[in-house]
């Protein structure tokens, strides 16, 4: 029943309307991501070389002492999509799809952009302030304040909790187990119990130690993942051109379009009306910079890190449309390829990693839910319950799980792309009001 249901909530015409929103907000801004390239890196990575500007720092203004910089938005966005899904996810598509299944996650993340733009702005404009101080928003928020639709934004909210125990907490804890088990030998058990106490430690410092942690590890982590796919795409060089022809010509196919569609969205989360839930908390002086900000998010997780992945694992030669080997394992193998035992061990600690961070981010993510639903009173339970989730996803099977996740996030897909669709003049209109 529920394989049923996830088939028809990600078929055909649930990734034709991420494509088509996608598409209209890119041609209504004439393909501003791609045409004003320059113009968003200058405004978002540029300016972290401008000492006086030093991350927006939250520290220079004693009004937005609550809030976070406009690059620990982005780490912290990051950090609740670049889980499980931009290795273990990116793997599973190519052995579903086929290798055309690298081409249309990236021309999804092109799309994608746009709308993680859309929903960030957004985000920033119908935000506001609770009484401790602490900004609000997100997808609940959008719906509510923006397209006035209190009851839809309150389902929205109540789906993003429960989606916060399946993607963002037991599938992430029990990747993270089973990889350590499988390279190392550790047991289920003791891994949950160490990183259940890990994301208790950091959840309970809210949004600002999230922050924190995540502009250490994102930017580290990502770029020794990174160095080490194209060490391996460079040392397979030969393969590259044969890779290459076989993405575009292996395109055609429709497992490949519903498949790299389909990981690309739950690797970048855009559309889903997660990332403004942490972007809303971002110092900045006008909403279309921060969704600026949201362009370079789905730049790096997909148009970048899962490309690159899915590039690496294919150029090694492990792939072969007769294999067994899928997820994480065969991301493993790719790497064994090339730097042996290490590089298997590499992948493992790397997940882990990308899990934890997950976790974090969507510790986050469910806390705002909780905290909007039932005010600050349901933010404590929400924690217990959730770092208890860490530590039961780590020791047992979750085939059941993985499904159900699918299905929520498509299902808080739905009333957020509404609400960009109803919005989508002021979306547009305050990147023409942005000035450099």
């Amino acid at each position: 029943m529920l394989e049923a249901i996830h088939a028809a909530l990600w078929g055909a015409p649930t990734l034709a309307l991420f494509l088509c929103v996608g598409f209209w907000f890119s041609a209504k801004t004439r393909f501003f991501q791609i045409t004003r390239f320059p113009y968003w890196m200058k405004h978002t990575f540029g300016t972290l070389l401008k000492s006086k500007e030093n991350y927006q720092s939250a520290t220079q203004n004693p009004e937005q002492q609550k809030g976070i910089s406009s690059f620990q938005a982005l780490t912290g966005a990051l950090a609740a999509c670049m889980g499980t899904g931009n290795i273990a996810g990116v793997a599973t598509a190519i052995v579903l799809g086929g290798p055309g299944a690298v081409f249309w996650m990236w021309l999804s993340s092109i799309f994608g952009m746009m709308i993680a733009f859309a929903e960030n702005t957004l985000g920033v404009k119908y935000r506001y302030k609770e009484v401790d101080g602490q900004y609000m928003g997100g997808g609940m928020v959008i719906l509510a304040r923006g397209v006035g639709m209190k009851k839809l934004g309150g389902f929205w909210c109540a789906l993003l909790i429960a989606s916060s125990f399946g993607v963002g907490n037991m599938t992430q804890g029990n990747s993270a187990a089973a990889a350590l088990h499988e390279s190392f030998g550790l047991s289920p058990a003791a891994v949950g119990i160490a990183l259940a106490a890990l994301v208790g430690v950091v959840a309970a410092g809210g949004i600002k130690r999230l922050a924190r942690v995540s502009e250490l590890l994102i930017p580290m982590l990502s770029a020794v993942f990174l160095l080490g796919c194209i060490a391996l795409i460079v040392g397979n060089a030969a393969t590259l051109s044969g890779v290459l022809g076989a993405v575009v010509s292996g395109a055609k196919s429709r497992a490949a379009m519903r498949w790299g569609i389909a990981r690309g969205v739950f690797s970048n989360e855009a559309g889903l009306g997660t990332s403004p839930l942490i972007h809303s908390s971002a110092n900045c002086r006008h909403p279309a910079e921060q969704g600026l900000w949201g362009i370079a998010e789905v730049f790096v997780d997909t148009t970048v890190m899962c490309v690159v992945t899915g590039l690496a694992i294919l150029c090694s030669g492990v792939y072969s449309p007769s294999g067994t080997r899928t997820g994480a394992a065969l991301c493993g193998d790719a790497f064994a390829q090339m730097f042996g035992a290490p590089g298997r061990a590499f992948i493992s600690i790397s997940l882990c990693l990308y899990a934890f961070a997950t976790l974090l981010g969507w510790g986050q993510y469910g806390r705002q839910g909780a905290k909007y639903l039932l005010g600050k009173r349901g933010e404590r339970p929400f924690l217990v319950l959730f770092v208890a989730g860490v530590f039961v996803g780590c020791i047992v099977k979750l085939e059941t799980v993985w499904l159900a996740a699918d299905v929520l996030n498509a299902l808080m897909a739905f009333p957020n792309l509404l609400g960009l669709v109803l919005l989508r003049r002021e979306a547009i209109g305050a990147l023409k009001t942005l000035k450099d």
